[in-house]
């Protein structure tokens, strides 16, 4: 999978206390904030449980989605493209292991932390023009005004997005894009869809990918400054997915040691977009309907 799939299925992954230290503090990179550091708990529990934490966790991912898997009528229709999905997923599988995986670890081995993190904040300050015009389109004024202060205060006193000190400031970073403008304009989901090189999506987020280029600031500079030279454009963009792909390489792991790593990646994109696209607050008619269909599996 390519690191664009990546980060739209991984961004929001749920870390707990317990999670391995590379595995939360690469989620945090990602995001262009510092290493969080949680206080362990204390005696002996906390270490046996530390390593059993990993094939626990996995244990239970793997039963969770086999049971999907083995249940289509809890979700029906949920993928009608499934084959040509599955062959889209192994090509993009294999392009990471020849190319994306070696390289990304070979920059991980090379660039300090506070560097990558760096280089994290500055690609997203590039693409924060997109989210400020996806908030506004979606309504939400109060919050647009507080994301163009954010892109404002990074460019200019975080020195072109090298550095988040808005965060500081209380201007925290929102993620917004077509996909969810779209969503909240009642457009419906479509299918699920994997897409060679670029990862998974649906037909309703396939727009934030053309949009997303276009209200890059990479994008934008070229157009109005013409004496910007192309292989600069081409030599950041190709950091830019060696970047991510580092960023996520822990992610990218637990992914593969999944019972079927096509499901567990499909599953856990569609849970993200839906809760992006209520804001972190989902509606509980999928609750209703889990229980009507444990009733009627109970019903004589």
């Amino acid at each position: 999978m390519g690191a664009p799939g990546f980060t739209r299925c991984f961004f929001g992954v749920h870390l707990n206390r317990g999670a391995p230290a590379a595995v939360r503090n690469g989620f945090y990179r990602f995001h262009g904030e510092s290493p969080r550091k949680t206080a362990p708990a204390s005696g002996a529990d906390y270490k046996g449980i530390s390593r059993r934490w990993p094939a626990i966790l996995l244990t239970i991912c793997s039963l969770v989605l086999f049971g999907c898997a083995t249940n289509p009528s809890a979700t029906p229709n949920a993928d009608p493209l499934e084959s040509f999905n599955r062959d889209a997923d192994n090509f993009n599988m294999a392009v990471d292991r020849a190319f994306l995986e070696p390289v990304s670890k070979a920059y991980a081995r090379v660039t300090p932390d506070p560097i990558q993190a760096s280089i994290t904040n500055f690609f997203d300050n590039l693409r924060y023009v997109g989210v400020i015009i996806n908030v506004f389109l979606q309504g939400k004024i109060r919050q647009g005004g507080q994301d163009a202060g954010r892109f404002l205060v990074n460019t200019t006193l975080g020195i072109g997005g090298l550095f988040d000190i808005a965060s500081r400031m209380n201007l925290p970073r929102h993620e917004e894009d077509l996909g969810q403008t779209l969503c909240t304009w009642g457009v419906p989901q479509g299918p699920y869809i994997v897409l060679p090189l670029l990862g998974p999506s649906t037909v309703r987020d396939l727009p934030s990918i053309p949009a997303g280029i276009a209200t890059s600031l990479l994008t934008l500079g070229q157009l109005f400054i013409s004496d910007i030279d192309v292989a600069v454009i081409v030599s950041l963009g190709a950091l830019d997915v060696v970047n991510t792909r580092a960023n996520l390489s822990s992610a990218v792991r637990l992914r593969n040691q999944a019972l079927d790593p096509y499901i567990f990646l499909r599953e856990a994109y569609l849970q993200r977009r839906r809760y992006l696209c209520y804001d972190g607050n989902p509606p509980l008619e999928d609750f209703n309907d889990l229980d009507e269909f444990e009733t009627d599996g109970l019903s004589p």
